[in-house]
């Protein structure tokens, strides 16, 4: 999958260049928080036998006990949802690769733990992001690494439990890369700022981003969800994103389009899916309801094509019915179905009406 988007020069908000050997900086301050120059091993070593055992409770050290082995380049790592994968994540990755080997740390199950709508679609499937993290990696010259830990294992720990028994003693990192306002710790008592300070005493490079903006707009998974989902905007969503939005979903077979078409209820603009193709199990977030221009690549084909898609979002009681009746309706494009159609992927490239 192509990149598409602004270089990785343009992303830059400050010489690459370090000042110290052991930077623990916060962009766009006037002076940067520094730690100590020690060796990482030693600095560590110290601090652990200054604290002792008595931090971590029992229960969390038999979860988080370590399963990796330090490598020859140290791992730095960014913590966080990353749920859009848009160019203030590539941002922390170009810090993060200036200082070692870059490690996405997400956590699963994290919405069921906060109480977010179970009904709620992540913006990328598995195969998506792995792409754009592979075409990410061969950009910045390094091997992205990717960690999961369970939410409801870590959402107890302090702080400063979380950087020991976590960032120090399972990952054995020598850094972490994280946004201005990343949150951490029980009840999210930590903060960017706490983080700084606890990485002092323990050897720890930090570098915090501050904010990012393209096109006057705040670069965050939120404002992308919003772009796409109130104004159907998704060349300013591109803009965020660095690519154009993409969704994923099932062809269904002309003979089994009417019986779908009779289940569904739509917005008040009336659709006729007579000749068109039909995509239903969405698997990603789904933008609002209209008509687009739109590249498709069906599975096994290798050659895109162009034409106008309408999307159309289900009206059905979600209390009552569940299932993603949200539809994707290819325009006169009835007479491309075979046999072994499977999925399809639709890229949006502009909004053409409601």
């Amino acid at each position: 999958m192509a990149f598409i988007g602004a270089g990785v020069g343009s992303l830059r908000t400050r010489s690459d260049v370090c000042e110290h050997p052991r930077p623990c900086r916060r962009r766009g301050r006037a002076k940067p928080y520094v730690c100590s120059s020690r060796s990482l091993s030693g600095a560590q070593e110290q601090f652990r036998q200054q604290q002792g055992d008595g931090a971590a409770t029992a229960r969390s050290r038999a979860i988080l006990n370590s399963t990796h082995s330090p490598a020859v380049e140290p791992w730095i790592l960014m913590p966080g949802k990353f749920d859009a994968l848009h160019l203030g994540h590539f941002q922390l990755l170009q810090s993060a690769c200036r200082l070692g080997t870059p490690v996405l740390l997400t956590f699963s199950g994290m919405g069921k733990v906060l109480g977010w709508d179970p009904r709620r679609r992540p913006m990328l499937w598995e195969a998506e992001r792995n792409d754009i993290l592979a075409e990410w990696g061969r950009k910045l010259g390094k091997d992205i690494r990717c960690e999961t830990l369970p939410f409801d294992d870590i959402r107890s720990l302090s702080p400063e439990q979380f950087i020991d028994q976590v960032i120090v003693e399972r990952f054995h990192a020598s850094g972490v890369v994280c946004g201005y306002d990343w949150r951490f710790g029980f009840k999210a008592q930590g903060s960017a700022d706490t983080l700084c300070e606890l990485a002092k005493p323990r050897g720890l490079q930090v570098d915090v981003i501050e904010k990012i903006r393209m096109h006057e707009l705040e670069v965050s998974s939120t404002r992308v969800r919003e772009l796409l989902e109130t104004y159907g905007d998704v060349r300013e969503a591109k803009a965020l994103l660095g690519r154009y939005y993409r969704l994923r979903g099932r062809v269904v077979a002309p003979s089994d389009s009417i019986h779908l078409l009779n289940q569904w209820s739509g917005s008040q603009v009336h659709v006729d899916g007579s000749k068109g193709l039909i995509l239903t199990d969405i698997v990603n977030f789904f933008p609002r309801a209209g008509r687009y221009e739109t590249c498709i690549t069906f599975d096994g084909r290798t050659a895109p094509l162009w034409g106008a898609a309408r999307l159309c979002r289900s009206a059905l009681d979600e209390q009552q019915d569940r299932r993603n009746m949200d539809l994707i309706i290819l325009e006169d494009a009835q007479h491309l179905w075979r046999e072994d159609m499977g999925c399809a992927t639709v890229e949006l490239r502009n909004w053409i009406e409601p």
